[in-house]
């Protein structure tokens, strides 16, 4: 099992060996504000959104995609999340 898992860590490090391979995404909700947080796991640079409710993630998450694509020419391959329910949205799915 040890050496399994010692594999698929291996794998991970070359994964990230670019940029917008994988992109982790948290969210911070308060009484006073939400932020939506996107991190790459390569660069550890970070993306923070003011939302001003947790719905709004769908058109977040499509302008961080786009400026993506526009700004560095690349396309997020795996997207990490806590499995909020926002992610399972038809739209998001078909996205």
């Amino acid at each position: 099992m040890l050496g399994h898992h010692f594999i698929n860590q291996t794998k991970d490090v070359i994964r990230l060996s670019l940029p917008f391979i994988l992109i982790f995404r948290d969210q911070v909700v308060s009484h006073l504000l939400v932020l939506d947080i996107f991190i790459d796991e390569f660069s550890r640079y970070i993306w923070v959104y003011l939302m001003k409710d947790i719905y709004e993630f769908l058109s977040i998450f499509m302008s961080f995609f786009n400026e993506i694509q526009n700004q560095f020419g690349k396309t997020i391959k795996i997207f990490r999340s806590d499995n909020a329910k926002e992610y399972f949205s038809h739209d998001l799915s078909s996205f």
